[in-house]
C-alpha cells in the first residue's frame, strides 16, 4: 500500500505539470475509454475446519477382543462354590451334597479323578480373560484469518454524457483475483487409545489332608471318592472344612497403544468478478477529474484444497474443490488524471449486501467473507 500510494502521489505531481502546460483539453468525452491495472481485495477472512470423518472412516479399525472378558471369566471360576448345590469342576470331578445318608452338611457323594490333586491336596482352575477398551477423541483442526488477494482488472467505458463540468460513463470491468496457499492449517484431528487387559482368575480348591491323604480314600484307579449317593466311601464334611474354596486374580498385565492422526489442509482462490456500473463525474480541470462508482457485481470463485493426513503407517491425500456465484452491488468512487487521450487513476470500490461463501464438504467446511473493499490502479487510453 505504500508504494501504491506513492505511484499515485508522483502520478498525481506529474498530471499537475502537465496539466499546467496543456491548454486545458483533456478527454473530450463521446467516445470510449479502455483501463487496465493491479487490483486489490482488502479484508477477506476465512474461518474454515477440516473434518477428519472420512480420513478415519479409511484407517485401520481397531482389533477385536477375541478372549473372555473379564466379567465372564469371575463369574465361570465364582461357579464353583460352595453353596449347598451339586459342584462340576470340569475335569470328571464332582461334590453333590445330596447322598443316601442323609445328614447335612457331608457327603460321601463326591469323586476326583486320579492325578487332580497336587501334594498338598488342592486343584486349581484357571479362567484366562482378554479385554480390549478403545477411547476416542476429536479434536478441531482450524482456521481463521484474514488476507488480501491480488490481481488484474480491465475495464471499458463508454461516455454518455457531458454537460460542462459534469459528466457520466457507463461500462464494465472485469477482474481476476488469486491467492495460492490463502489457507494453511493443521494438527492432530483424531486420536484414537486402545487398552488391552489380559490375565486369568484361579479358582483353587484344596481338601481336608487328613481325607484325601487317607490310603482308604483313594481308588484302586487313583481317584478319590465313592462317586455314588450311597457309598460307602470317604466322607466330606462340608461344614467343618474338609472342602476349601478360595478365588485369586494371577498374571494380570496391560497395554496401551496410542494412534494420532494429523491432517494438514492448504486453500488456494481464484475468482472472476464482473461489474457493471455507471460512473458520474466532475472535472473541475481539463487533467483531473474525480468520479463515483455505483453498480453491480456477479462474481465466480473457486476454491481448492490439499488434504494430507498421516498416522502411523496410514497416509491420506484427498483434493476437494468448490465452485460459487454471487451477485452484490458496488459502490464508491476515484480520480483520474489526463494527458491528452492518456489517463492514470485509482478507484476504490465497496462491496454492497455481498454473502459470505459458505462451504460444505466431505473434508472442509467453513465459510469464507469476500473483500468488503476493492483497490484498483488503472492506466486508460481513449479512443
Amino acid at each position: 500500500m505504500k508504494k501504491f500510494a506513492l505511484a499515485l502521489a508522483v502520478a498525481g505531481l506529474a498530471a499537475v505539470a502537465v496539466g499546467q502546460e496543456s491548454d486545458g483539453g483533456g478527454w473530450s468525452g463521446n467516445g470510449w475509454r479502455l483501463s487496465v491495472g493491479p487490483a486489490v481485495e482488502i479484508g477477506m477472512k476465512s474461518r474454515l475446519t477440516l473434518d477428519a470423518s472420512r480420513a478415519v472412516a479409511q484407517m485401520p479399525a481397531a482389533a477385536r477382543s477375541g478372549g473372555t472378558s473379564r466379567t465372564a471369566a469371575q463369574r465361570q471360576g465364582d461357579a464353583i462354590a460352595l453353596n449347598g448345590r451339586r459342584i462340576d469342576f470340569g475335569n470328571g470331578g464332582f461334590i453333590d451334597p445330596n447322598d443316601d445318608s442323609g445328614t447335612p452338611g457331608e457327603t460321601w457323594n463326591w469323586r476326583i479323578p486320579a492325578g487332580a490333586l497336587d501334594s498338598s491336596g488342592r486343584m486349581s482352575f484357571s479362567y484366562p480373560y482378554s479385554e480390549r477398551r478403545v477411547d476416542e477423541v476429536w479434536n478441531s483442526v482450524s482456521d481463521k484469518d484474514e488476507w488480501t488477494t491480488g490481481g488484474v482488472s480491465i475495464a471499458l467505458d463508454r461516455n454518455v454524457l457531458t454537460r460542462g463540468m459534469v459528466g457520466l460513463d457507463a461500462g464494465m470491468g472485469l477482474s481476476l483475483f488469486t491467492k495460492d496457499g490463502f489457507a494453511k492449517f493443521g494438527g492432530t484431528a483424531w486420536t484414537r487409545t486402545e487398552t488391552t487387559s489380559r490375565g486369568e482368575y484361579v479358582t483353587d480348591v484344596a481338601f481336608n489332608q487328613d481325607v484325601v491323604g487317607d490310603e482308604w480314600a483313594r481308588n484302586p484307579d487313583g481317584s478319590y471318592g465313592a462317586g455314588t449317593r450311597d457309598g460307602p466311601g470317604p466322607v466330606l464334611d462340608l461344614d467343618s472344612g474338609d472342602v476349601r474354596i478360595a478365588h485369586r486374580w494371577a498374571n494380570q498385565h496391560s497395554s496401551r497403544k496410542t494412534t494420532a492422526l494429523a491432517l494438514h489442509g492448504e486453500g488456494d482462490w481464484r475468482e472472476i468478478e464482473a461489474a457493471f456500473a455507471v460512473k458520474p463525474y466532475v472535472q473541475p480541470a481539463g487533467w483531473v477529474r474525480v468520479h463515483a462508482i455505483l453498480g453491480v457485481a456477479v462474481a465466480f470463485s473457486r476454491i481448492e484444497f490439499d488434504i494430507h493426513g498421516s498416522a502411523d503407517d496410514f497416509s491420506y491425500s484427498t483434493e476437494e474443490s468448490f465452485d460459487k456465484w454471487g451477485v452484490c452491488g458496488i459502490g464508491g468512487g476515484g480520480i483520474s488524471f489526463l494527458f491528452g487521450r492518456w489517463s492514470i487513476g485509482c478507484d476504490a470500490v465497496a462491496r454492497l449486501f455481498d454473502k459470505d461463501i459458505d462451504l460444505h464438504g466431505k473434508d472442509v467446511y467453513g465459510t469464507i467473507e469476500r473483500a468488503p473493499v476493492v483497490v484498483q490502479m488503472f492506466a486508460g487510453m481513449d479512443f
